[in-house]
Order: structure tokens, then C-alpha cells, then sequence
């Protein structure tokens, strides 16, 4: 789904503002179809169902990207066409204004889009792969820490606990143009503590910071994936494959890798920990290799 959606902005919408949208909503409906599942999976797990009966939700997020991403048939009256007004004008003219600041801070090719820079790809995909297994391990053993560690087997509280991720999700997929325009650079230091915290407070024995764990953990992974895909989607179309590749491979990392801990380490609070000291070091040897971030008032501009 991610390097569908990286080709569309990449080739449908070269504005940031359109494309940032876009790419935020596309990565919400991804979380609220998850959210639904957890919840109405729970639920029916209660009474002996099976998750079979809550497929059909899977048409929700299907039909919101499509809206989102303009796949849906105009009207007459959309296609008829309109003169712009003066704040149109005047917007236009502020994209270009920093389309020409970006072109002096970064080199750019000569269809507008950036160079392949090997740095940038490793530490987007190092960021890609601990946001995904930190957010992947929450979700698989979370039923097992609330079983093992608390003694709450209800297959409800456990999809509520996981449910939260996928809200925190949301919202952070919402705020990631907020907090870019208000920390700069630090962004993605900032998205990545959210879950480095959240990761702490899962270990805990109480289902209220298990539950807040829970949205740290999503509210940093929302914000993250968003950032890192829309960077993606502004390479030359002969890197963006490679770019999505090493991408897709650090996700599989840590959606497979990171519960492989268990394994090692026997409970799943002692997997909790060591997933957030790992998340913990990676965020800081990258520190220095971060790129910089400049927020506008029309968009994100990835530099």
C-alpha cells in the first residue's frame, strides 16, 4: 500500500500543500480501518466469533483513499473550469517563492525533483523501521502482557488497549504539519520520543498507562510515516523504486524482527523495554544525519 501511495503523490500532485494532505489522510483511513477492526475483533472475540465477520469493514479505508486521492468520477460542475481569484494568486505566488528558497538549500534535478542521496535513505529507513516495530510489537504482544503480566484475558480490553494505537495514529498523522511548522529539524527526534516513552509506559502492570502507552507509541508512528513517505514521493522517478524498496525492507524488519525478541527474552515486558532502548539508541546515533525540515504555511518542505 505505501509505495502506491508514494508513485500517486509523486506523480499526481507536485503541489505540497495538496500533496501533504493527501498523504496525512491516506495514512489515517490506513489507522481507522485498523482501529475498527481491533475494536469490533475484540468485541466479537468476547462472544466466540471470528474476525471473518468484520471484513467488510476493510471497504472503508478503500473508499476514503480513493476519495482523497481524486480517483473518483467529477461531476460536470467540477470539471467546468474557474478563473482564480486574487488569494489564489496570491498562494501561487508564495509556492513559488519557496520552490525557489528550496532550490537553493537543496540541488535539485532538472524535472524538479531531488537527487538520490544514500544518507537521507538509510536514515529515513532506520526511522521506518523502529516506528513500525515498535508500533507492530505493541500490537502482538499487547494481549499477551495484559494475560501473562496483569491477568486480564478479556479479548475486548485487549483490542481496546490495541485500538489506541491506531487513534494515536490518526491524530499524529493530523498534527505532523503542526509540529514540523513548530519544531523544525526536530521533528522526527520528537515523533520517534513519543514512542520510545509510550514503549516504557506499556511495560507497566496498570491498564491506564498501558492505554497511554498505547497512544504515545501511535501518535509517533503517525507522525513519522507521513513525513518520511512524502519525502519519498519528491525523488526522481529513477530512485524512487530503490527508495521504496529499502523502505519495505525496513518495515519487514521490524514487523518480523522486533517480535522475534520474545523469544529471547521471555516476557513480554522485558521485549517492551528492550524494543524501547533499541528505538531509544537508533533515534540518537541518527541524530546528527537528520535532515532538515522546513515547515510553511502551504505545506511541508522536505530539505
Amino acid at each position: 500500500m505505501f509505495p502506491v501511495i508514494v508513485e500517486l503523490l509523486a506523480e499526481r500532485y507536485r503541489d505540497e500543500s495538496v500533496r501533504d494532505r493527501v498523504l496525512v489522510w491516506s495514512v489515517v483511513s490506513l489507522n481507522a480501518q485498523a482501529l475498527l477492526l481491533e475494536l469490533f475483533g475484540g468485541f466479537l472475540g468476547r462472544y466466540g466469533y471470528r474476525l471473518v465477520f468484520v471484513l467488510p469493514l476493510y471497504t472503508i479505508p478503500v473508499i476514503v483513499f480513493c476519495k482523497a486521492v481524486g480517483l473518483t468520477p467529477k461531476t460536470s460542475e467540477e470539471t467546468q473550469p474557474c478563473l482564480p481569484d486574487s488569494d489564489d494568486i496570491q498562494h501561487e505566488r508564495e509556492r513559488e517563492s519557496d520552490s525557489e528558497g528550496e532550490r537553493e538549500d537543496a540541488p535539485l534535478l532538472s524535472d524538479g525533483t531531488l537527487p538520490f542521496p544514500t544518507i537521507r535513505a538509510l536514515v529515513d529507513a532506520t526511522f521506518f523501521t523502529v516506528a513500525q516495530g515498535t508500533q507492530f510489537i505493541y500490537i502482538v504482544l499487547i494481549s499477551l502482557h495484559l494475560a501473562q503480566d496483569m491477568g486480564v484475558e478479556d479479548s475486548f480490553v485487549a483490542g481496546l488497549c490495541s485500538a489506541t494505537t491506531m487513534l494515536g495514529s490518526m491524530v499524529g498523522s493530523l498534527c505532523m504539519e503542526t509540529v514540523i511548522r513548530l519544531t523544525g529539524r526536530m521533528a522526527a527526534p520528537l515523533f520517534f520520543a513519543s514512542e520510545c516513552v509510550g514503549v516504557f509506559m506499556a511495560c507497566s502492570t496498570s491498564v491506564s498507562p498501558v492505554t497511554v502507552g498505547g497512544i504515545l507509541i501511535g501518535f509517533g508512528c503517525g507522525g513519522l510515516l507521513p513525513l518520511i513517505l512524502g519525502r519519498a514521493s519528491e525523488y526522481h522517478v529513477s530512485h524512487r523504486a530503490t527508495v521504496q524498496s529499502i523502505l519495505m525492507v525496513g518495515q519487514n524488519i521490524g514487523m518480523m524482527g522486533f517480535p522475534e525478541l520474545m523469544a529471547v527474552f521471555g516476557t513480554p515486558t522485558r521485549t517492551f523495554v528492550v524494543g524501547g532502548v533499541i528505538a531509544l539508541i537508533c533515534m540518537l546515533a541518527w541524530l546528527p544525519l537528520l535532515p532538515k525540515n522546513k515547515g510553511t504555511s502551504q505545506g511541508t518542505i522536505y530539505v
